[in-house]
């Protein structure tokens, strides 16, 4: 910056010849317009006395419109930055106009002047007072625009603030990451000293005992064989036979322990991965769990190109898809898995699949997520990672169809405990429920219709009928008080998805609902067996199980007291027709009355023991 001299020096040249006085004056002026800052001098009311060219340029003046000009309202009017941003700058509050006043001379980098155009920019300004003698005659103020320095300025605080955030964030990070490692590290330690003590409590309770026995029997069998001299014949053969018992006993329950030592190795290391390796270790993981599970299983595996494994490797692999199954097994609650296993000679991928109620992205990483991150920190020790894409299941939307209120309203309780299940509509009778059905549009507004057998309006048989022909995609799962080996069958044959006693435990129901909606058959242990009867020809079959579809509708109705009349009218259908349905009825269950028939149905409607 241009350090300009007190004043009071510049007046003194007054002494000189005239023609040295215009000399100086000339390179005076000379070398404030040589200057690239700014130069301007004001009196004692602030008025411009004279001003360079760069300082003129730099407030976009020419230096002639500046002369006589209150220099603080041309340029410095107005507050240009911080809290007090376009606020009127009182000219008796200007460091410029204080250096003259308070003979205080100053340097300020914290204001802005202003352009005529009316913009500003930022300044740093120097103010000194010009002295004659001791009396101040006004102030000269240098000034230049270091708004490119300010942008720079601010440039760097911005840069070291994004960096404070950054390290911050790091920082956080961090030790958010040593806080799951040192969770992980303990939970891993829980979990070893659990399963330390489920072995040992094995070990003691089963195999322990077991030996404990074998001993015992070992001493028994010792002192007899010792006795043995000493008995007569009959009774050295009775005690022969006892021993020889004895022993069978033993080597059952050495067999036992054999089986337990199995079981026990097995959940350690399942020995299939040392003997025949990784692929085959995960294909047999793989359908334990299924089965254990009662899943369906999607199986594919492709490691036709894979490359071989070393022993940590594949150990470290299994346990990643042993914890993926564990994770589908305890939290889905799935009906089905899709498993693809691919390899070449550089990757390896295993992909699980479920139709599970699924979960928020944010549950894979809470903290106490130490499954996901037991498989991420293996996947990251071998080279690898771990992708999880889920979200939360939809609601299965089901129709309750029942002609008793008390009926409906307890299904409601049932399922009220499952979250991923919503009744959004009922109806008692069968018009009511093709129509329910219609409005909501099928399977596009319905994963599952829960329709009882015994409606009015119309037989629950004809409306899973008619639902099978205008909504085939819409599961049907029958309920009824019926048992199951008289009615399952048939209500499978027209369609159903399943058949539920409405007595079953509400595990089983909530069960049965997830597993129709998912695509799956509900069928329990009594229909299975009624279904593997029903495979007999149709000519092996005799009394209710022969009976045609519209048949069975005029049993029921018979046997519920209805009279032929009664029953045209119900199903649209003309007495004389009724009437030989009724015939073929009495023939098929070996009856010759209406009475008989009675007895018939209620011999074989008593449940099944």
């Amino acid at each position: 910056m241009l350090t300009v001299m007190p004043l009071k020096s510049l007046a003194k040249f007054d002494h000189l010849p005239a023609l040295d006085q215009t000399l100086w004056r000339d390179k005076l002026s000379q070398l404030l317009e040589s200057t690239g800052e700014g130069i301007f001098g004001i009196d004692m009311r602030g008025l411009c006395t004279f001003i360079n060219r760069a300082g003129a340029e730099q407030l976009g003046w020419l230096p002639a419109e500046v002369l006589g000009q209150n220099m603080h309202e041309l340029a410095h009017h107005t507050h240009g930055d911080g809290a007090m941003s376009g606020t009127h700058y009182p000219e008796q509050l200007c460091p410029i106009f204080n250096a003259f006043r308070n003979g205080l001379p100053c340097r300020i980098d914290t204001e802005y002047f202003w352009r005529k155009s009316g913009s500003s920019f930022a300044v740093e300004y120097s103010s000194y007072p010009i002295m004659d003698g001791d009396v101040v005659q006004g102030a000269v103020v240098t000034f230049v625009d270091i708004s490119a320095r300010r942008q720079a300025e601010d440039a760097l605080k911005q840069a070291h603030a994004v960096l404070e955030q950054r390290v911050s964030e790091r920082t956080h990070e961090l030790q958010a990451a040593l806080s799951q490692l040192r969770e992980l590290s303990a939970h891993t330690h829980s979990v070893r000293e659990d399963e330390r003590c489920r072995i040992a409590r094995e070990v003691h309770d089963e195999l322990g005992s077991l030996l404990v026995a074998l001993k015992m029997d070992v001493g028994w069998l010792d002192k007899r064989l010792s006795e043995q001299q000493q008995r007569g014949a009959d009774a050295a053969q009775t005690m022969r036979d006892t021993m020889r018992g004895k022993c069978q006993k033993m080597s059952q329950q050495i067999e036992t322990a054999v089986d337990n030592v199995g079981r026990i190795i097995t959940d350690l290391r399942p020995s299939i991965l040392d003997h025949q390796g990784l692929w085959a270790a995960l294909d047999w993981q793989a359908h334990e769990f299924v089965q254990s599970a009662e899943m369906q299983l999607d199986w594919r595996m492709d490691v036709a190109r894979a490359a071989p494994l070393d022993e940590q490797r594949a150990i470290g692999i299994f346990r990643i898809f042993q914890e993926m199954l564990s994770n589908v097994g305890r939290h889905a609650r799935a009906s089905q898995v899709a498993i693809t296993i691919s390899a070449d000679a550089k990757t390896i991928s295993l992909e699980v699949k479920d139709n599970g109620c699924g979960a928020d992205a944010a549950a894979f990483e809470a903290a106490d997520a130490y499954g996901v991150m037991g498989m991420r920190e293996r996947a990251l020790h071998l080279g690898g990672s771990i992708a999880i894409s889920s979200q939360k299941g939809t609601t299965i939307h089901i129709l309750i169809g029942d002609d008793h209120r008390i009926v409906r309203e307890g299904i409601k309780q049932v399922l009220a405990d499952a979250p991923d299940i919503q009744v959004v509509a009922e109806a008692d009778t069968g018009p009511a429920i093709l129509a329910s059905v219609e409005a909501l549009q099928g399977h596009h507004g319905l994963q599952a219709v829960l329709l009882d057998i015994a409606l009015p309006g119309r037989d629950g048989l004809d409306v899973l009928q008619a639902l099978r022909k205008s909504w085939p995609q819409l599961p049907v799962l029958m309920l009824s008080t019926y048992p199951e080996k008289q009615y399952a069958v048939r209500c499978i044959r027209l369609g159903a998805s399943g058949y539920l006693n409405k007595s079953a435990d509400p595990d089983d129901m909530i069960a049965a609902v997830r597993k129709v909606a998912s695509g799956g058959m509900y069928v329990s242990s009594a229909t299975a067996e009624a279904l593997a009867s029903a495979v007999a020809p149709i000519s092996n079959r005799h009394g209710v199980d022969a009976l045609s579809h519209r048949e069975y509708q005029v049993y029921r109705l018979l046997t519920a007291g209805k009279s032929v009349g009664e029953i045209g009218a119900e199903l649209a259908l003309a007495g004389n027709t009724v009437s030989t349905y009724r015939a073929r009825i009495l023939e098929k269950t070996g009856t010759r009355n209406d009475v008989e028939l009675a007895l018939y149905a209620q011999q074989h409607s008593k449940p099944d023991q």
